[in-house]
């Protein structure tokens, strides 16, 4: 056997099904396959009327090279992306692919290279892993197994060493699975380093008729004698079943992959040849398709883009969305797509899987491909079940740090807090209090917890400990901490000689938290911050820099609360001057927490 099938890697699905193996999905909610890419739109009507109508042809051999009324049909192209017309190249059917061997010179000793969409091309695989395009380097693999990077971006004036060595640059554009597409400028810059170095460029083209709103510019555009480019009716006519394209390029190039063909080819029956010439001659269920992925687009992307930040790209029919690093995943798409589909039976591909590592980098982490092929109904039902199960499985905004910023973590909590209802639609709102009783509770209160971010009543918030909360502002409360609440109390009236209500203890505490006091100082700021790191910090071993003699919590920060953004110039903590001066007494129970 060829020992160069032992660099082939497991293909994408292969691992997908490894990566879910054990992994039983709800069994109410029906399966949906957002990771394949393969078309479910209805066939063209005018496609299957050709097909009947030429089965009597399964009695013939079919011509290698095509039938006549399929060449006149791939001639006579006149889409934007297709102009086929009034070129003086040559096309030829082919099965969706040209095979590398006809256009590498020394098959034992070739280069191909993807510079601009993809990463690692498989020796003798011409299905190509291609992965989003990061400004990082792209994988250059040899058929011996070596490996060199060159550049995402190309330009004629890069010169790397591996160029002189180089047969065959293969492109995808649009590209799968970003939609990228590429300039003019860039073929341009491609042809020259092509002429100075003796290579063939290869454009694999088939979702190129799948576009937003401008053409993009393709292979055929170029009319340039080192370029052969790809295309087929898998995406353009919702057909990949017929597994039928056509191959377009000089005339002296086409007559080198017919000879080759006439030998290692298999050309399609003349039934697919006849239905391939009546689908490329008909533009008018390409324009539906468009209209179709269009539509989806408009109504996937902003559910999808609430959990997953992505975009609607300039082709095809992909989401490449990114998995949040703040999320439980920690920004790895292999977790991310399997807990979506133990929770929501959603399946969608890992990025991880479209490349291959190289420096160090895979250029895929991070990032999941979500295929809008089914319907409407479908990709609609898929987005939603993605974005209730995201926000489900993601952690939500309601953890308090120490300086009173409201993030969202996937640490635990030990204590639960109040400020008023700050949510709407299960969402953190601008504001970050609404009312001047900032609490702290039990997580659960005579047996029961309450549901998260509920209509109509407040923001359920948490803390680390009883460190972090009293840093952030809060004081215990005096229903479900009653015995907390009265120590709390207890030091107060120590420390200030007086023991007032409730009410007039949130309204002390809150005048010290509004931004526009005027009694804030650099000096008091500094000691808030200090005071409670190094607390925080003997606890956990990590400094032990207080003075022993120290035993309370300064409480009362001053936040910038009300309204401010996280991060603006008023969400610093700042210690309160009173606190820091008047509340030396003991506040006898102090609720560690560890993260996690």
């Amino acid at each position: 056997m060829n020992p160069a099938l032992d660099l082939l890697h497991p293909y994408p699905f292969e691992r997908l099904r490894s990566l879910f193996a054990g992994v039983v999905p709800p069994a109410d909610l029906p399966h949906i396959n957002m990771g394949i890419g393969e078309p479910q739109h209805p066939t063209p009507k005018v496609l299957l009327d050709a097909i009947h109508a030429n089965l009597g042809l399964l009695a013939k051999y079919p011509p290698t090279g095509g039938t006549p009324e399929f060449l006149t049909a791939v001639d006579g192209l006149d889409s934007p992306t297709l102009r086929c017309r009034g070129r003086c190249f040559e096309a030829n059917l082919a099965g969706e692919r040209v095979t590398r061997g006809a256009v590498c010179r020394r098959p034992g000793d070739h280069r191909s290279i993807n510079p601009a969409r993809g990463a690692a091309s498989e020796p003798f695989l011409p299905n190509l892993r291609r992965c989003r395009d990061h400004g990082r380097s792209r994988t250059v693999l040899c058929a011996d197994g070596r490996r060199d990077s060159v550049p995402a971006r190309l330009s004629p004036g890069f010169r790397p060493r591996v160029w002189p060595r180089v047969q065959l640059v293969y492109l995808c554009s649009p590209g799968n699975p970003t939609g990228a597409v590429m300039s003019a400028d860039q073929y341009q810059s491609l042809t020259q380093l092509a002429e100075e170095f003796d290579f063939l460029i290869v454009s694999d083209e088939p979702y190129s008729e799948l576009y937003q709103s401008e053409p993009p510019y393709g292979g055929i555009q170029t009319q340039h004698p080192r370029v052969i480019v790809l295309n087929s009716l898998s995406k353009r006519s919702s057909a990949p079943g017929l597994r039928s394209g056509f191959i377009f390029g000089a005339p002296d190039v086409m007559d080198k992959i017919r000879l080759h063909r006439t030998y290692h080819g298999a050309a399609p029956s003349s039934v697919v040849q006849q239905a391939s010439a009546v689908a490329w001659s008909d533009e008018a269920h390409v324009e539906e398709n468009r209209r179709l992925y269009r539509e989806k687009f408009e109504v996937c992307q902003p559910l999808v883009n609430q959990v997953l930040p992505c975009e609607i790209p300039a082709g095809g029919f992909f989401l490449w969305a990114k998995v949040p690093e703040s999320s439980r995943w920690a920004g790895s798409d292999e977790a991310f797509a399997r807990e979506l589909y133990a929770t929501a039976n959603v399946t969608v591909l890992p990025g991880t899987y479209l490349a291959r590592e190289a420096n160090g980098q895979n250029p895929g982490a991070g990032y999941v491909r979500i295929a809008l092929v089914a319907d409407l109904a479908t990709c609609v039902r898929a987005a939603e079940a993605m974005t209730f199960a995201g926000q489900k499985l993601m952690p939500r905004q309601n953890r308090v740090t120490p300086f009173s910023r409201i993030e969202a973590s996937s640490a635990r909590g030990d204590l639960m807090g109040n400020r008023g209802i700050l949510h709407r639609d299960g969402k953190l709102v601008s504001e970050r209090w609404k009312a001047r009783l900032w609490i702290t509770c039990e997580l659960e209160y005579k047996g029961v917890r309450r549901p998260l971010m509920s209509p109509g009543t407040y923001t359920e918030l948490f803390f680390l400990d009883e460190v972090t909360a009293v840093a952030a502002g809060h004081r215990p409360c005096a229903l479900c901490r009653r015995e907390d609440y009265n120590r709390f109390r207890d030091a107060w009236q120590e420390a200030f000689g007086e023991k007032p209500p409730a009410f007039e203890i949130d309204r002390q505490l809150h005048a010290e938290r509004v931004p526009d006091d005027p009694r804030r100082t650099t000096e008091d700021r500094a000691v808030g911050t200090a005071r409670f790191c190094d607390v925080r910090s003997r606890r956990r071993g990590v400094r032990k820099t207080r003075p022993p003699r120290k035993k309370v919590v300064a409480f009362g920060l001053r936040t910038g609360g009300s309204s401010a953004a996280p991060g603006s110039p008023a969400d610093r903590a700042e210690l309160d001057p009173r606190s820091a001066s008047g509340l030396r007494a003991a506040y006898p129970r102090i609720r560690w927490g560890t993260p996690g």
